[in-house]
């Protein structure tokens, strides 16, 4: 028998519960916190429970609501390709309007 064993459980909505069992533990817990539904999902909550039975306890616990939307404020302003996230560049001054009489 198993010494530990990873649940997730999926909340959704009305009375609807899934739970999925997972042998490895960190695979689990990666899987878990890749978790992001889409924009517009129906809430949801996912929670993740790891089970240590030498020990006879929850050894690691976490819950997140879904869908989990990141705050555009916080993406960088674009990447580049070979280069990563770059930071939108500095505004030049001026209207930028061509008015000059």
């Amino acid at each position: 028998m198993r010494d530990k064993l990873s649940f997730m459980i999926m909340e959704g909505p009305g009375d609807e519960i899934k739970i999925e069992l997972y042998r490895d533990g960190p695979k689990a817990l990666e899987a878990f916190r890749n978790l992001a539904g889409e924009p517009g999902d129906e809430p949801t909550r996912a929670t993740f429970l790891l089970i240590d039975f030498d020990r006879d306890a929850v050894v690691h616990f976490e819950k997140k609501d879904l869908p989990d939307v990141p705050d555009p404020g916080d993406e960088p302003w674009g990447h580049r390709l070979g280069v990563g996230p770059v930071e939108e560049p500095p505004k030049k001054s001026g209207d930028g309007g061509g008015n000059s009489g």
